[in-house]
């Protein structure tokens, strides 16, 4: 045969993958899980989660499980003590965060770290990385010059802190360098020299938003950005644009420090802290909020969101069914002008419109700290609680400063709905997350290639990759950060993986000129055996843009107009003449 060029093309067939992982519901939401790591010291401030399910905790404690651990410790997927890891800090840790190569950050008070039994501490003053088996990274010491209270890692891996400090001295330069309560390290420990907000007093909270803006809480009544001649009065709370300069048209003016945030999938912040009104934006008067707001993403207030908390909130977590969870010194709410307060010791958890979630009352005896929540929605407590009397349970039970409750069921979901595209569908009481992204590995999940940061869907919790050329085969990995910890200011990373196969359409070329016999119904049902195509028209682009080759064939009584795409015939259109437009493009 002989005529048109050939113009062969694979195409690929709609999916590929589906991997979804439930996390079944196994008792209350709110009951006690049997985890018990036997804390031993006066307070729990942070909790964090790896990929492997992991648990990281830090605060104020000398003992896990009968076993000496200074400040930090690690407790494997099953609740066991991770034996290996000990980086013995000689001070308080208030922050981690886990990297995506999966060293771990730590600020805090400490001054130094002497890690899983080397002879001498190694000094590191109130920030410093692990590798991931709990030894020291000896390359990265951005050593601050007070308490660093948070730390957020960002998509590009620089790494935002907040705190009480002045200067840095990173990675061993010869003279301090001023940074007032507010830092941007890049990712290998040096400062970020662009980047300078220059509070005026105690960062707190850090939170970066999707499109990059970082939310900040703390006791600061005004910020000068990068060299800004004079400051600019923010109350407790500020919004910055990527580059570390002010966003003018953000202002919240609380009362009264506020020490967590966090951002809804819609882009809703909520913040927690001591306040007790808010002024947003220039309104010609405060309105009360008692240490629980929302705002819009604009920086005005949520009317409708009044939870209504009798003290401090000192956490938070995001579910992503939109619940919201708090821990902090409360002992009741008041939701949306309800007539009458509602007991809730410690931690509670509101419906989407703030109103409480009367299910859920695990009911500690102390202060809740910390906040974290595991990829199957269990959600883990820091404090000074000792005990627990979950959902009305007759007698407390004995935890000491850190336990596991039980959850609603969670659920996460791969596809790659075609070869450009993968997404990762969320839901049920799985954790919130700040950001994610996507991994592809070619032997098995031995070595991995970042595909790039994912997009959220919407206002949904799920998260999309596109424009991507992925190859037939391969193990796809997503990767999202939720927050957590006191003041919000840690990061746990979850992780989802699945193998993926997608089928490619088999590729037959058929250079067709009039005159030609058809190869045949075992081939071509579609254009039987023995057609000759009697008409080859121009060719033209459909409105998806594939060339499209049309030609007229007999058979017999029968006729009809076949359809080809760069020379594969992929349907017919029935016995009717060749139009400009509107022809069905049938599969076979």
């Amino acid at each position: 045969m002989k005529g048109a060029p050939p113009l062969a093309t694979a195409f690929f067939s709609l999916l590929s993958l589906a991997s979804l992982t439930t996390f079944p519901l196994t008792a209350a939401p709110g009951d006690l899980d049997d985890l018990d790591a036997e804390v031993t010291g006066s307070y729990l401030l942070t909790t964090i989660v790896q990929p492997d399910g992991k648990i990281l905790i830090g605060g104020d404690f000398a003992q896990v499980q009968g076993e000496s651990r200074q400040y930090i410790a690690r407790l494997n997927a099953d609740g066991s003590l991770d034996t290996f890891f000990d980086p013995k800090a000689n001070n308080l840790v208030y922050c981690l965060a886990v990297q995506a190569d999966g060293k771990i950050l730590l600020g805090g008070d400490f001054t130094s770290l002497q890690p899983n039994g080397t002879p001498v501490a190694v000094p590191r003053s109130k920030i410093a990385r692990l590798n991931p088996d709990g030894s020291l990274d000896m390359t990265f010491d951005p050593k601050t010059n007070g308490s660093v209270y948070s730390l957020a890692v960002q998509g590009d891996g620089k790494i935002l802190i907040g705190g009480v400090f002045s200067t840095l001295q990173p990675n061993g330069v010869p003279a301090p360098i001023s940074r007032n309560s507010i830092a941007r390290l890049l990712p290998d420990g040096s400062l970020d020299t662009a980047f300078d907000p220059n509070a005026n007093h105690n960062v707190f909270g850090l939170a970066v938003q999707s499109d990059g803006k970082i939310l900040l809480g703390g006791l600061f009544t005004s910020l000068q950005p990068n060299g800004a001649p004079s400051g600019t009065a923010r109350q407790y709370m500020a919004r910055l644009l990527p580059d570390g300069s002010l966003d003018n048209s953000f202002d919240p003016k609380a009362n009264n420090w506020v020490g967590c945030m966090t951002v809804q999938k819609d882009g809703k912040i909520v913040m927690g802290g001591s306040f007790t009104s808010l002024q947003p934006n220039g309104a010609p008067s405060a309105t009360p909020r008692n240490r629980i707001a929302r705002l819009h993403p604009d920086g005005s207030l949520d009317e409708t969101f009044n939870p209504n908390a009798n003290n401090t909130v000192w956490g938070l977590a995001l579910q992503a069914d939109e619940k919201i969870l708090l821990g902090g010194g409360f002992t009741s709410l008041q939701p949306n002008g309800s007539p009458a307060s509602t007991a809730r010791s410690f931690v509670a958890r509101l419906q989407s419109d703030g109103s409480l979630d009367s299910s859920f009352d695990p009911k500690t005896n102390h202060w809740v700290y910390s906040l974290a929540m595991q990829a199957d929605g269990r959600i883990l407590l820091g404090g000074i609680f000792s005990t627990l009397q979950p959902n009305g349970s007759v007698t407390p039970d004995a935890r000491h400063l850190f336990a596991r409750l039980q959850n609603d069921p969670a659920l996460q979901m791969l596809e790659i709905p075609s070869g450009s595209q993968v997404s990762w569908l969320r839901g049920g009481a799985g954790p919130e997350l700040s950001r994610a992204s996507f991994d592809l590995s070619t032997d098995g999940g031995t070595t991995w290639t970042p595909l790039g940061e994912a997009a959220r869907v919407g206002s949904t919790a799920d998260w999309e990759l596109t424009n991507l050329s992925l190859p037939t085969s391969g193990t796809l990995r997503a990767r999202g950060i939720p927050t957590g910890g006191v003041f919000n200011g840690s990061q746990s990373l979850i992780e989802q993986t699945a193998s993926f196969v997608i089928i490619v359409d088999p590729v037959i070329t058929l250079p067709i000129q009039k005159g030609d016999a058809a190869p045949g119904a075992g081939v071509h049902p579609l254009v039987p055996a023995g057609a000759v195509f009697t008409t080859l028209y121009p060719p033209a682009t459909n409105a998806s843009g594939q060339v499209a080759y049309r030609a007229k064939w007999k058979a017999g009584t029968q006729s009809g107009y076949g359809i080809y795409i760069d020379d594969i015939i992929i349907g017919v259109t029935g016995d009717t003449a060749p139009d400009t437009g509107g022809d069905t493009f049938k599969g076979f």
